[in-house]
């Protein structure tokens, strides 16, 4: 059976800042030392969050040089004004782009930026695959949580046309810790809805690894881990295969990148998994022995 095997990136970049007020430490440095790591790393498509200003956008697409790229700020007069940060790089074509704003807000502050996600069609070898990438809002208190929760629901709502033949990633900052009431609401969702191999990738590869992907630390500007437990593992890769789809991904492997605590690359750390993709033939069993997720 045909498959072609590839990679998903998610990597919040830190790229804060509001006019000339810098609230990230050192964008412009750390923009110009992430381009070779991830080179390095040579993910097929890559989700990024915090892209703020039309400069860290064209600096990622021209020092990167994907084939194909997404980037549709959605910026508001009043609201969102920064846009939502949001940039994909392909070495697929795309086809079907949108985007869509969040209403519910977890601070009032995230009225400045257009959090939301970004939705693009990627043509793959084996046919078409749903990439969400998104960014939920911040904060850890209850509050907060039934806040992203709402998020969440606006989510599904707007998802809710995608054809069932497509399999799907959902990538991003999704600013919740597996522990969270958020995380139980997210993954009842998937088992309602989806095969029994969908679900968190890190998670399916790596049970029982904390996999931290943001230290508060980083982002005030000292290095190292925070001493304090201040890790969180925050950032996400999710497949979700509808049980009517042309096609199935396993996970291959889903690893914590660019982590690099002397020398920040930004206050998130990156996500990489490799997924294989096969068309699915009358007859296929599925889920592939050992690849049953709900099962880790």
């Amino acid at each position: 059976m045909d498959s072609t095997i590839f990679s998903v990136m998610s990597f919040n970049v830190w790229g804060l800042h509001v006019g000339g007020l810098t609230l990230a430490e050192d964008i412009d440095g750390r923009l110009k030392a992430m381009v070779d790591p991830i080179r390095d790393l040579g993910p097929d498509i890559i989700a990024f969050q915090e892209v703020w200003s039309d400069a860290i956008w064209r600096h990622l697409v021209e020092e990167l040089d994907y084939p194909f790229f997404a980037y549709r700020p959605n910026r508001g007069w009043v609201r969102g004004h920064l846009g939502n940060g949001l940039l994909v790089l392909s070495r697929f074509p795309l086809a079907r782009e949108r985007v869509r704003r969040f209403s519910a807000l977890t601070r009032t502050q995230e009225i400045l930026a257009s959090k939301g996600a970004m939705l693009v069609d990627l043509v793959t070898p084996q046919g078409l695959v749903t990439l969400i990438n998104t960014h939920l809002g911040s904060g850890f208190t209850a509050r907060m949580g039934k806040r992203r929760i709402a998020q969440l629901h606006e989510l599904f709502e707007w998802t809710a046309d995608i054809p069932r033949e497509h399999p799907v990633i959902l990538a991003g900052d999704l600013n919740l810790n597996p522990h969270s009431e958020t995380y139980e609401f997210l993954y009842e969702w998937i088992e309602a809805r989806y095969d029994r191999v969908s679900g968190d990738t890190f998670r399916q590869a790596n049970p029982g690894d904390p996999g931290y992907t943001y230290y508060r630390s980083r982002s005030r500007g000292r290095k190292g881990t925070d001493p304090c437990g201040l890790a969180q593992r925050i950032d996400y890769i999710f497949v979700l295969c509808p049980l009517e789809s042309t096609a199935r991904i396993a996970v291959l492997e889903s690893v914590v990148v660019l982590d690099l605590p002397e020398s920040p690359l930004s206050d998130h750390c990156g996500v990489l998994t490799r997924l294989e993709i096969a068309p699915v033939s009358a007859g296929d069993v599925w889920p592939r022995e050992g690849s049953d997720f709900n099962e880790l």
